[in-house]
């Protein structure tokens, strides 16, 4: 095989490669994602998300990615990104005092985020299976709590593609921002919104976030990986949704951080084609209001197949309500949801405050099969911060198998139907999953 060293192909980017090396010491960064659009086989769009908390220094004017095949023996390193939008205001804060925040001058009182996007076209002349996109920015902001001095750490975030045998793949986006405020006392739920463009199929992994060269963090005296939060209940997380559950037990912030993998079915088998990492900064406050939502989901058409999962075959309609209550007539409810961007042919309405109810509506068709994560936000209205509470269902669209089988009359006696075809998933009207 003719071997292709780095030099002879650099002119084949869009991007100029080599001649200069951008360092990033902006100080303050809550969060960081990296995700991809395909364009075709050989070209992507890459995108930087960067959060910035407003008490820091200015955002960078670029960014930077390094993309690396093991396989190929190729690095190429500071692949610039220039900003596309922002920097905007994603503070959580009531519409009230949003223009109070330190975005908007250091000497106010309430904390600020802003978000910045950044994104460049590059073209791919060699085709590998392994290819690993990775960015780090220094430095973290030094309010972190669970990581040992983590204003000394960068922040990382990598995702992975393959583009060969003709694949044109799209990695996971996230449609929830990664800051969320939580009161201590009061149970914390979130998710990242993960929504695949392609539906495949998702599934999440808890890590330890990572500093410079991808090397995990230390966790601080008292936090751990099974522990990275202060809490009064066992830290819960959901592999099948990425739902983190918790009640904070104090005053602190902690930033936690996931691997969303990529399963494509081939010929029957689900394949694991890639990943994406991403992490969450949870703020956790001493005071918020005294609302204690209580949500419950009904079914009205298709089958629950786990507590979180809700399962239909091609063709047919999922239909379900949401309902947030409280038991004070006092507190008014927001609900919301990224079903938009997660499932565009499905109708979802909101009525009422409390109860809040979202109505949810989609009949699938013979190209919905797939798996689908929707994230539905319950936002509590409270002033000068809201607490927001996130809620992760899957829905899992199977493809239509029909057998016409002849009716028998039997007495006395038991039978088995055994429906097993290899490589097959299985969902009865009882929403049974197994094959017989």
């Amino acid at each position: 095989m003719k071997k292709i060293t780095n030099s002879s192909i650099k002119i084949f980017f869009i991007l100029f490669l080599g001649l200069f090396c951008l360092k990033l010491n902006a100080t303050h960064a809550r969060a960081y994602e990296i995700y991809y659009e395909c364009i075709n086989k050989n070209k992507y769009t890459f995108y930087l998300k960067y959060y910035r908390d407003c008490a820091g220094i200015k955002p960078p004017s670029k960014l930077a990615i390094k993309i690396y095949s093991k396989s190929l023996g190729v690095t190429y390193n500071n692949i610039i990104l220039d900003n596309l939008s922002g920097p905007i205001d994603v503070s959580q804060l009531c519409p009230s005092q949003k223009p109070f925040n330190q975005c908007n001058g250091l000497s106010n009182p309430y904390p600020g985020t802003q978000e910045i996007v950044y994104s460049r076209v590059v073209h791919l002349p060699l085709h590998a299976s392994d290819w690993l996109i990775s960015s780090e920015s220094c430095c973290r902001n030094c309010a972190i709590d669970n990581m040992d001095n983590a204003c000394g750490y960068s922040i990382y975030v990598e995702t992975t593609l393959d583009n060969t045998n003709n694949q044109c793949n799209n990695s996971p986006k996230y449609s929830n921002l990664p800051i969320l405020y939580g009161c201590v006392g009061k149970p914390l739920y979130f998710n990242h919104g993960a929504i695949d463009p392609d539906t495949d199929s998702l599934s999440f992994q808890l890590i330890t976030p990572m500093g410079e060269n991808a090397i995990p963090m230390p966790y601080a005296l008292g936090y751990s990986f099974a522990s990275p939060v202060l809490s009064s209940t066992p830290f819960q997380f959901n592999p099948n949704t990425g739902q983190i559950s918790f009640t904070p037990s104090d005053v602190h912030q902690a930033v936690v951080a996931i691997k969303t993998y990529e399963w494509k079915k081939i010929n029957g088998v689900y394949v694991r084609i890639g990943h994406t990492t991403r992490e969450v900064q949870f703020i956790i406050i001493a005071n918020c209001g005294s609302g204690s939502p209580k949500d419950s989901l009904v079914v009205n058409s298709g089958n629950m197949i786990d507590s979180v999962t809700l399962g239909v075959c091609e063709g047919e309609t999922i239909d379900f309500d949401m309902i947030v209550t409280d038991p004070s007539p006092i507190f008014n409810y927001l609900i919301s949801s990224n079903v938009a961007l997660a499932i565009p042919g499905a109708n979802v309405t909101v009525t009422g405050s409390n109860p809040a109810i979202m109505h949810f509506n989609w009949t699938t068709g013979s190209s919905s099969v797939g798996q689908y994560i929707i994230s539905m936000t319950v936002d509590n209205t409270d002033c000068p911060v809201p607490q927001i509470i996130y809620k992760a269902l899957a829905i899992q669209v199977f493809k239509k198998i029909e057998s016409n089988i002849p009716d028998t009359s039997l007495c006395d006696s038991t039978f088995i139907l055994d429906a097993t075809l290899p490589g097959a998933t299985y969902l009865w009207s009882t929403g049974d999953t197994s094959s017989v």
